[in-house]
């Protein structure tokens, strides 16, 4: 009788290390896979956006933004738009499309179907609905002048990058002119900015800004205001 019970518990000892084992072997698949299917997920957000780890989370509030505008607005879903950050709305009032704007709106434009959108992300709902020009001005109704002085300054320790953002500047709006490429006095700016120094360049500067991805902002303390000059982009970390 012994036997037959030292029997059964050895069978049962083992049945409940077979359990557990099963269980273990389970949830280390189920944690592998999320795993492997979170990094699948990143690393296509870094090949699509060519960003690094830094800046992923300001990537993943511009898609969350998109995604809410494609609730309430009919937008192309095979095209990443351009999203602009509006940062300075003082300087925009006399601009019929930003009359609602306030800052922290951000103004989607897309491509394909040339329009620009006014979006409030914090109460997501449209502000205004405008035609884009033309595929290079992404901004509503900008009109690029004969002549818009442009001054590019690198604001980050990587060189070369104002010369790069010269040239994109160039190839998008071919009626402006680069006056100047050089390193701004602080090499620690995160984010691109556009500063307007002539209000007649308004549209031009927003569309630069859109083009970029980047925030119209005044210019920063201890930065050099050039003579002659209409819009200063600062070239930060995230492009």
């Amino acid at each position: 009788m012994k036997n037959v019970l030292l029997f059964i518990q050895n069978k049962l000892k083992i049945i409940i290390w077979l359990v557990l084992l099963i269980i273990l072997l389970s949830v280390s698949i189920f944690l592998f896979i999320g795993y492997r299917s979170s990094q699948a997920e990143l690393a296509t957000l870094q090949a699509r956006y060519s960003i690094t780890d830094e800046s992923l989370l300001e990537v993943e509030r511009k898609l969350e933004i998109i995604d809410e505008l494609a609730k309430i607005y009919d937008v192309p879903s095979d095209e990443t738009p351009s999203v602009a950050k509006v940062t300075n709305v003082d300087e925009l009032k006399n601009e019929p499309f930003f009359a609602k704007a306030k800052n922290g709106d951000v103004v989607i434009v897309y491509q394909s179907i040339q329009k620009a959108i006014l979006f409030d992300p914090l109460e997501k709902k449209i502000l205004d609905v405008a035609e884009v020009s033309s595929s290079s001005a992404q901004q509503p109704k900008a009109e690029i002048p004969v002549e818009t002085r442009v001054v590019v300054y690198n604001g980050t320790t990587i060189s070369g990058k104002a010369s790069a953002i010269a040239q994109q500047l160039l190839t998008a709006f071919p009626q402006i002119r680069i006056t100047d490429t050089a390193n701004a006095q602080n090499v620690g700016y995160e984010q691109t900015g556009v500063v307007i120094l002539s209000e007649t360049h308004q549209s031009v500067a927003q569309a630069i800004a859109s083009e970029l991805g980047a925030a119209i902002q005044t210019i920063p303390s201890g930065e050099l205001v050039p003579s002659e000059t209409d819009i200063v982009i600062i070239v930060g970390s995230d492009i």
